[in-house]
């Protein structure tokens, strides 16, 4: 999913970045599930923004939407949460964006293992400006839709720039 959204985005006008959180991969650093991963995104917002005066939308999938959703700074446009897990957290109410102003999109697959539609409904049926999309005929790894997610990604990026 990541790579798709890394190799589309920029053929609609917008810069990526795409990395490994600390302790993923080869990356340095220690896991600290969810929490020291923000300053990894915040360090991405800072690269992100001497590219462009636009501003930053933080877009991540699954563990990474959720780490992302819990950033909060001024540079940031809005967020794109692709499947988000946010019913397998201990506190899906204490995520940061949820009461921010700012437009959030949640992507969330029909059959998803982690949280379902309805799941993620009740959990952020109190959240400002959010907008939730069903991924249909999916699970959480959205097989075989994958770029269909990326090209929805990117104009709903478009449009909401325009706007």
């Amino acid at each position: 999913m990541i790579d798709a959204l890394f190799r589309t985005l920029p053929k609609h006008g917008f810069h990526t970045l795409r990395f490994d959180f600390r302790g993923a991969g080869a990356s340095f650093g220690e896991h600290d599930h969810g929490d020291a991963e923000r300053l990894d995104i915040a360090a991405g917002i800072d690269f992100l923004a001497q590219m462009d005066d636009r501003g930053v939308w933080v877009c991540g999938y699954s563990f990474g939407s959720v780490v992302g959703l819990n950033v909060v700074e001024p540079r940031v446009n809005g967020w794109i949460a692709v499947a988000p897990p946010l019913a397998a957290l201990p506190n899906p109410a204490r995520v940061l964006a949820s009461g921010d102003p700012r437009q959030k999109l949640l992507l969330i697959a029909e059959y998803d293992q982690f949280s379902t539609p309805s799941q993620i409904a009740q959990t952020t049926g109190e959240w400002i400006n959010s907008h939730q999309e069903t991924i249909t005929g999916v699970d959480h790894f959205l097989l075989g839709r994958t770029q269909w997610v990326a090209d929805h990604v990117a104009q709903w990026l478009k449009n909401a720039e325009q706007s």
